[in-house]
This record gives C-alpha cells, sequence and structure tokens, in this order.
C-alpha cells in the first residue's frame, strides 16, 4: 500500500493539481474576506460608471460628427444641370 502512495505522489505536483489549489485557495479567501470584497466591487463599479462615461462620450462625437455632416450637406449647392 505504502508502494502505491508513493507512485502517485507525483500527481499532487503537476500543473493542473497546483493550478486548482491555487484558484481555490484564491476563491476561499475572497469569499470569506469582507475587506476584499468591498475592494473587489468598489472597482467593478467604478470601472462599470467609467464604461458608462466612455460610451456617453462616443455617443456625443457620433452626434456631433451626424450633425456636421448633415450641416455641410445643407450648405452645399445642388450641382447645376446644363
Amino acid at each position: 500500500m505504502a508502494n502505491g502512495l508513493m507512485k502517485n505522489s507525483g500527481a499532487f505536483v503537476k500543473p493542473p493539481f497546483v493550478y486548482g489549489l491555487v484558484i481555490g485557495a484564491a476563491a476561499a479567501y475572497v469569499l470569506t474576506n469582507k475587506n476584499v470584497q468591498n475592494t473587489i466591487f468598489r472597482t467593478a463599479a467604478g470601472a462599470v460608471n467609467a464604461l458608462k462615461g466612455g460610451l456617453e462620450e462616443a455617443k456625443e462625437r457620433f452626434n456631433d460628427a451626424e450633425a456636421e455632416i448633415q450641416a455641410e450637406g445643407e450648405t452645399q449647392e445642388p450641382p447645376v444641370q446644363e
């Protein structure tokens, strides 16, 4: 039996096991630490607000460009047909 355990002990240092261990530890830390949760939620809220502001700015620029195009079309005289 001890011989079988020694053969399989290499499985505990393979990358998938180590990645799972690290991810599980990080998840447990985040789920149990209120300060970390508050920091994550504040960061996420700030990112969402920045994204909303960026989208509003893009919409405003688009509307300005559209208005400029329409204004240029109204000020141009139609071509004279002979």
